[in-house]
């Protein structure tokens, strides 16, 4: 039955030939997994509001609070450090200091 359901373009006749349905019949149990199915749907999306409120409540915590936010950048540079912070693999050459030129340096010989 379920398969017929999710499979079929028109499961209403489907089902009233494949199990001898009458029409009240196949309709209510159509109306039963569709209600069901939007249950869940509501059940799924409650809780994903739910999750987005706490998010939110915990990022307007972090932005109310100066201590929270350098708390938070402290943690999120000492991650980025542990991750990326391996030692130079070129190591730093010292050069000579930029001289401004003149115009007449900068003329061919």
């Amino acid at each position: 039955m379920i398969e017929i359901i999710r499979n079929e373009d028109e499961p209403k006749p489907a089902l009233m030939s494949r199990f001898g349905l009458t029409e009240t019949q196949a309709e209510a149990i159509l109306e039963l997994k569709l209600r069901h199915l939007a249950k869940l749907e509501e059940m799924k999306i409650r809780g994903e509001q739910s999750e987005l409120e706490k998010e939110r409540d915990q990022l307007q915590g972090i932005l109310a609070s100066e201590r929270k936010m350098n708390n938070l950048l402290k943690k999120e540079l000492q991650a980025d450090a542990q991750a990326y912070g391996d030692e130079r693999r070129s190591p730093l050459q010292e050069r000579e200091e930029a001289k401004a030129m003149s115009e007449h340096d900068m003329l061919p010989v």
